[in-house]
Order: structure tokens, then sequence, then C-alpha cells
């Protein structure tokens, strides 16, 4: 009975992997989806963040605060250390040729500024857009990754369960039917099973050597008898 116990805790064990696989398989989808797309989108909100103050700068006149070109500069450098398209390279290019003018007030040196900080936050706004479209994709990817891990899960498990009525459970009724009809005097019957499990063959084998043993002129006796057993 060993290798029977053996062989059913191997099937089970076998369904309990396949589930544990498949809930942590989809864990590990859907927490990979988080981190990439806060990545991007802390970028580009950081970047708007930084032309906006730019813009509030260029909006304050001069002669009202001497704060704004220290806090125009800084946000240019957190724009200039934060670039993830390459278009905004050049425009990050041409506001740094016209800031000094642009702050001190000439009018077309603030114009020049203003269209590409205007520029620079259109890009950036694409590429939040591009961020979540690219993360509803990620999202059904991994919904659909999900499902056909769960439907390899259930076909594994359906796999195993025919197996083990193959290899134990109709061997079983098929003995039980054997010994069933030879108690009510038909002992002509025999187990016709070729059982995977050594423990079910060699039982199916015993019942049969039995029957050939107990053969009784008398129809009313039954190898299977109380006392004949």
């Amino acid at each position: 009975m060993m290798a029977l116990r053996r062989q059913s805790r191997t099937v089970f064990l076998l369904i309990l992997a396949v589930q544990l696989a498949t809930s942590f398989g989809a864990i590990a989808l859907l927490s990979r989806m988080g981190p990439a797309i806060a990545n991007v989108a802390e970028e580009n909100v950081e970047s708007l963040s930084a032309v906006e103050q730019m813009l509030g700068a260029l909006a304050t006149p001069p002669s009202e605060d001497d704060e704004a070109p220290k806090a125009f500069l800084a946000a240019y450098a957190r724009a200039d250390k934060n670039v993830t398209e390459d278009e905004e390279r050049p425009l990050l290019q041409a506001i740094r040729t016209d800031a000094e003018q642009a702050l001190e007030g000439e009018p077309a040196a603030r114009h020049r500024v203003l269209r590409a900080l205007t520029e620079l936050a259109d890009i950036n706004r694409k590429a939040l857009r591009r961020a979540d479209e690219d993360a509803q994709r990620l999202a059904r990817a991994g919904a659909w990754a999900a499902v056909m891990l769960a439907l390899i899960a259930f076909l594994l498990v359906q796999f195993m369960a025919r197996r083990a009525d193959r290899v134990f459970v109709m061997p079983i009724l098929e003995i039980a039917n054997v010994v069933n009809v030879a108690r009510q005097g038909d002992l002509f019957r025999r187990c016709s099973i070729h059982s995977e499990s050594p423990e079910i063959q060699s039982l199916a084998d015993g019942v049969n050597r039995l029957l050939d043993r107990r053969k009784a002129p008398d129809p009313s006796s039954s190898p299977f008898d109380d006392d004949a057993l």
C-alpha cells in the first residue's frame, strides 16, 4: 500500500503545486506593472512641474521679484536632469540660450522661451498619455496571462483527475463489481484490468486467483461468503 499512498500523495502535491504556481505567477505579473508605470509617470510629472515653475518665473516682472531668475534656473536644472524624450533636448537648449534676456523682459526672447516651454509641456503630456496607454495594455496583458495560467492549471488538474480515475477509481470499481457478482453466485466473472498501480493490479490478480481456486459445483456457494473467507 505504500506505493499507492505515494502515488495518491504525488497527485495531490502536483495539483497543489500547479495552483500555487498559478497564484504566484499572476501576482508576479501584476506586481511588475506598478513600478514601471509609476517611474515613467513620475519623470514626466516632474518635467511638467519644472515647466510650470519656469512659466511662473517668466510671468513675474523682473522689478517685482529678485528671486524669479533663481527659481527659473532651478526649475530649468530640474527639467534638464529629467529628460525622458529626445525632442526635449533642442527645446531645453533654446530655453537656455534665451533665458537671460527673457528674464530681463526682452519681448522676442520671452516669446521664444514661452513657445519652447509650451512645446516642452506638450511633449511631456503626450508621454504621459503614452504611459497611460502602455499601462492599460500591460494591464490587459497581465489579465490575459493570469487567465492563461488559470486555464493551464485547470487543464493540468483535469489531466491529473482523469489519470487518478483511470489508475485508481475505475480499477477499484471493477474489483468491487467482480466481488459483488461472485457473492451472488457468478464465479466466471474476472477482473480484466491493467492498472498502473502495482497494489491495485496485485489485488485484482489476487481476486482472480481466489475465484479460480474457489470454483464450486454448488451455485449457492460463493468464494466471498463469510464462511468461505
